[in-house]
């Protein structure tokens, strides 16, 4: 038995949520909602959404500026793209949480390896690859390029290492249910591939080495440079350059994944993504998100973490999270595969509903950063400031009537900002607030029920 890597292949592409008490990964749990309907659309609220007249045609702006007054804490100021689909159509559907079965899973896991894949609980190294493995770090170019930690890491496992690995097979019906766990096949590169699932759940996710990182190009702005976790020339060496393949013949492949999985996940976004295998092998290639297009509204992912105030909850929130799938894709060929929140489409609920008037919801979206934030303020004495870069209408998936199966897609702003200190030009993160196209409503579908029920219990 081997220590694993330190990062959790749990959370490594997964949202997590930062609130004022302890939290857990959106893609991993899975607690029962102790008071069910209190972040979910009703079946009431849901006919009052169908019974007003649809919206049809209706005049939005591409460009919109508006601020608060002088002395708001925080202050937003609102410069932003506004993107809205071609369409007159603004339906509410209903999709079902997909379950993976024994069967789904294996065949999911075998599309990844591209053959038929024997399976193990763990998996053990011999003296000689992890000896492998240490030679490989010694020709790097600079010793700076290399983590103290990781170094230590695999010096320790192979002092402990026995002559030659041996490894248990394991089925998954082997696996608890509704528990998410790893299992390892062996690859035809000579390492270990990683699994993590959850049966008769809706998560999976492939890795097609145990000790492989990915990382996209939006993770590296000078903002997120940590001393202490790395040397400057490290993480410029991690940083993706040009990717060794081509963004048209990476998309065909990640293409054909989507095929073979049978989603009806659109395209979000593409972008250059680090490959590196043994914290010194690095490829350049392409990350893939997939997201739900309802009607032309697409649901707009945002790897990072996410905020909530447990004195100013959203109104709705998720039953299992946002439906992303992201696949990672570099010469060799399939590296990642991260599905969180699969869902299938059930019906349609109603065609077309009535939108709120948009000069209403911009009215809005400074007032609910106001609720969220008003009490942030740094030894200064300075507030927030949250500058609004772009607004998009698009779908998001929110808890349905205290359905553990069942959720609804509806209409929704999302509504990018940048955020830093009223005081200071440096800037702290970006982010997504998420407002209800139908009433302005604060939701988040990026938040589950669970959790937002443990805003609630931390008021008691």
């Amino acid at each position: 038995m081997i220590n694993h890597h330190s990062l959790k292949l749990a959370i490594r592409l997964s949202f997590v949520i930062a609130v004022l008490l302890t939290t857990c990964s959106l893609s991993g749990c899975e607690l029962q909602n102790e008071y069910p309907d209190a972040f979910c659309l009703s079946k009431s609220i849901i006919n009052s959404y169908t019974t007003a007249a649809a919206s049809g045609s209706f005049t939005i702006p591409e460009h919109i500026k508006a601020s608060t007054p002088e002395y708001s804490v925080p202050s937003v100021s609102i410069d932003a793209e506004v993107i809205t689909p071609d369409t007159t159509k603004y339906p509410i559907v209903m999709v079902k949480k997909k379950e993976f079965s024994c069967a789904d899973l294996q065949s999911i896991i075998d599309i990844c390896t591209g053959t038929r894949t024997v399976l193990y609980s763990d998996f053990t190294l011999g003296k000689s690859e992890w000896l492998t493995k240490i030679d490989a770090l010694n020709e790097l170019p600079s010793s700076e390029l290399v983590r103290d930690d990781w170094r230590t890491f695999i010096k320790d496992n192979y002092k402990s290492a026995p002559d030659v690995g041996s490894n248990q097979e394991i089925t998954i019906q082997d696996y608890y249910k509704s528990t998410p766990q790893n299992a390892y096949a062996q690859n035809q590169y000579g390492g270990w591939s990683q699994f993590y699932f959850s049966k008769d759940s809706n998560l999976f996710i492939y890795y097609r080495d145990v000790f492989m990182t990915v990382n996209t190009l939006s993770e590296f702005s000078e903002d997120q440079f940590d001393e202490e976790y790395e040397s400057l020339a490290r993480f410029t060496w991690r940083t993706p350059g040009k990717p060794d393949i081509s963004e048209d013949y990476a998309f065909n492949i990640a293409q054909n994944y989507i095929n073979s999985l049978h989603t009806q996940l659109s395209l979000f976004e593409a972008e250059p993504c680090s490959v590196i295998v043994d914290d010194c092998k690095k490829t350049v290639g392409w990350m893939f998100t997939f997201t739900r297009n309802i009607s032309g509204m697409q649901f707009p992912f945002l790897n990072g973490w996410i905020y909530a105030n447990p004195y100013e909850p959203p109104r709705f929130v998720s039953m299992w999270g946002p439906e992303v799938l992201r696949i990672a894709v570099d010469q060799t060929g399939l590296c990642v595969i991260w599905w969180g929140g699969a869902s299938e489409l059930k019906n349609t609920i109603a065609n077309s509903i009535a939108l709120e008037p948009f000069e209403l919801i911009v009215e809005k979206i400074p007032e609910q950063f106001i609720k969220l934030y008003k009490t942030h303020i740094n030894a200064a004495g300075a507030g927030l400031h949250f500058e609004v870069t772009k607004i998009t209408l698009c779908t998001s998936l929110l808890a349905y009537s205290d359905k553990q199966n069942q959720a609804v897609y509806i209409p929704a702003w999302c509504i990018d900002y940048q955020r830093r200190w009223e005081n200071s030009d440096e800037l702290l993160d970006v982010g997504q607030l998420y407002l209800s196209a139908i009433d302005g409503s604060y939701i988040e579908p990026r938040m589950l029920t669970s959790e937002a029920t443990r805003l609630l219990q931390h008021l008691d």
